[in-house]
């Protein structure tokens, strides 16, 4: 399986905002600090509260600012559009009914790509992602993804999906 390296810097939605806005966050910081929260506290709940504490305290960008920023730091358009993309599907999660993450790593759960959780694994990734092993209903091929993405992954064996994450 194929492992994606940790990116430099997350673009991050921020909630409860106003208006639409964005931090830039270098993923090393973000990974201590979230570390650092798992060990206080217990629940999903308390997590998200302390993510969004963490947040509120980088400083915030318009998306234009955000794109910009981006650029500098050498992202392609598409890159920029994917990144942004990710931290407003990133907020629907965080936001709507108190739980989605946990109910789209449930096992059992199936994506619109008929790709099924099958079981957690006790690997981690970027920012505290826990690796997911998942089954395509159309081929039966195994992979592992990052929580996070359980929702939009497709397979990499017959739907040209992302390649899998390792996992044990």
């Amino acid at each position: 399986m194929h492992e994606k390296s940790v990116p430099e810097f997350m673009v991050m939605p921020v909630p409860a905002a106003k208006t639409e806005t964005f931090v830039i966050v270098e993923t090393q910081s973000m990974v201590s600090q979230f570390g650092r929260a798992m060990l206080r506290t217990s629940t999903t709940e308390e997590r998200l509260v302390e993510m969004a504490e963490y947040l509120k305290a980088c400083p915030a960008l318009n998306e234009a600012d955000t794109r910009l920023e981006m650029t500098k730091r050498g992202l392609s358009q598409k890159e920029c559009d994917d990144r942004i993309h990710n931290a407003r599907r990133m907020l629907t999660l965080i936001s709507d009914d108190a739980f989605v993450f946990e109910r789209i790593t449930k096992p059992g759960y199936t994506n619109r790509e008929g790709q099924e959780v099958v079981r957690k694994t006790p690997q981690t990734g970027p920012v505290g992602q826990r690796v997911f092993v998942m089954r395509c209903r159309v081929c039966g091929h195994e992979y592992g993804v990052y929580g996070f993405n359980a929702d939009i992954c497709r397979c990499p064996a017959c739907q040209d999906g992302l390649p899998g994450v390792a996992f044990r």
